[in-house]
């Protein structure tokens, strides 16, 4: 993998909206709590098995915002549909999900306008469909 000279080049983009991250936390997978098998033969430790089902963590961001997107962004609370992240390597993660928060910081002169999101995903649909599609980059 290459290295970057300067910063960490990601974008997040839903709709016609792009944002552009100054800090990110992707979105992670997290297992279910273990189950246990603790049976009348265990003597010294309880045992336990993987969970099944895994959770897919929420994005975080502080990122920078077109303010002509003010509406667009507030609009989007809640509203699914397909959130691409595009990382350094031009890989990229879609997934359905929406915007669960937007939280604008302190407009200050000569500053780009900065704003804290989350977003968090669909997981499976009704019917039991992943919605994630990574695409490894070039």
């Amino acid at each position: 993998m290459p290295s970057l000279t300067t910063g960490f080049k990601c974008r997040v983009t839903f709709g016609s909206i792009v944002l552009k991250e100054v800090e990110v936390t992707p979105m992670g997978i997290a297992l279910d709590p273990s189950i246990e098998q603790t049976s009348n033969a265990n003597t010294k430790y309880v045992s336990n098995e993987p969970g099944d089902l895994q959770t897919k963590t929420a994005l975080s961001a502080t990122c920078k915002y077109n303010i002509a997107d003010m509406v667009a962004l507030y609009a989007a609370i809640g509203t699914k549909q397909a959130i691409t992240v595009t990382y350094p390597d031009n890989s990229t993660a879609v997934d359905n999900g929406w915007l669960m928060s937007f939280t604008p910081d302190s407009l200050t002169r000569g500053s780009d306008p900065t704003a804290s999101i989350v977003i968090d995903w669909e997981g499976e649909d009704e019917a039991g469909v992943d919605s994630l599609v990574i695409t490894p980059g070039t």
